[in-house]
């Protein structure tokens, strides 16, 4: 087994192996996607397995895996996790967690899930963490409330770039400002054409900045003072992605911020994706790495985390990964 990792112009050769287009993240500088190949007669090396995982201060967090049905029950997804661990210790992160999506995994499989991570050093947390998938229509739907203050929410894109690098200095800097998206450590990658700007009397008061990575709007950081602000910058940047972005496209929040998830919540309360959280500790983990056995574990727990009802024989016909650059 080969375990390469692969880059953002690698999405559509790997598409098969990335249902909830997960790849797409890898514009932000803190994600990385690594591919497990395994021979396959008449075919030679073929993709067996996909693993995206982020990079944060003290952790690496697993937010996809996947094996081909004909290539479960061999092995696949432990190697795919084992090589996370390896990096998260050559990282020195404190430990590596694994995101369940309700929306990714069926109800009556998540204890099975668990149990199948439970067996590879994972174990189960109390935290919470949550994804808001919202429609534009959404934004229209819920008009801003009205302030004392005469604030006005305008696309970023349309001040000067002098005016912009200002905004971003000042407002990036302020103790209450939210960075989302995993990115605290990171200088945010953002489209100018789809975020916004707060101001009070020609001043920058409130910043959202989003990214796009095709069909879904990523907000990578905000700053507000209040709930109202909040609600004029999303409205603003809702209207511009809703101009820019497919008409299927959907911006959606991916944050641990309790204070935005209320929120979100009250705003968008049909939109909201529980995410459960299970951890592995590196640090017991390379305390134990000298009993390590691969024997250990059983390959026949080796599954995907979402239902699959295709045989091996329609997926060998189906699965051709085209490995031409597009």
């Amino acid at each position: 087994m080969r375990i390469d990792t692969i880059t953002i112009a690698d999405i559509k050769k790997y598409a098969k192996l990335d249902h909830f287009g997960t790849l797409k993240r890898l514009v932000f500088p803190n994600y990385f996607a690594i591919v497990a190949f395994e021979r396959k007669e008449g075919a030679g090396e073929v993709p067996a397995g996909l693993a995206v995982a982020c990079e944060m201060d003290e952790k690496i967090c697993i937010d996809w895996l996947f094996v081909r049905n004909n290539f479960r029950r061999q092995g696949v997804g432990e190697a795919l996790i084992q090589r996370i661990f390896d990096l998260a210790l050559e990282m020195e992160k404190a430990s590596v967690e694994f995101r369940i999506k309700k929306d990714a995994v069926p109800l009556g499989r998540i204890n099975e899930v668990k149990e199948y991570l439970k067996l590879r050093s994972f174990e189960e947390t109390t935290r919470r963490y949550y994804e808001f998938a919202i429609d534009f229509e959404s934004f229209t739907d819920n008009p801003v409330i009205s302030t004392e203050k005469k604030l006005k929410a305008k696309p970023l894109g349309i001040l000067k770039p002098m005016e912009i690098r200002n905004a971003l200095k000042e407002l990036m800097g302020e103790k209450a400002a939210m960075s989302l998206y995993d990115m605290q450590e990171y200088t945010p990658v953002f489209d100018a054409k789809l975020s916004s700007v707060l101001t009070f009397e020609d001043e920058a008061c409130g910043l959202l900045l989003i990214k796009s990575t095709g069909k879904e709007c990523y907000p990578v950081f905000i700053y507000a003072e209040s709930p109202q602000e909040t609600s004029a910058l999303m409205v603003c940047s809702g209207l511009l992605a809703s101009l820019n972005m497919p008409q299927e496209a959907n911006i959606r929040f991916i944050l641990e911020d309790k204070e935005i998830q209320g929120f979100l919540k009250d705003v968008f309360p049909n939109s909201r994706i529980e995410v459960e959280i299970m951890a592995a500790d590196m640090t017991r983990y390379l305390e134990d790495d000298e009993d390590y056995d691969d024997e250990d574990y059983d390959d026949e727990d080796d599954f995907d985390f979402e239902d699959d009802e295709e045989d091996d024989d329609e997926e060998d016909e189906d699965d051709e990964f085209n490995f031409e650059d597009d």
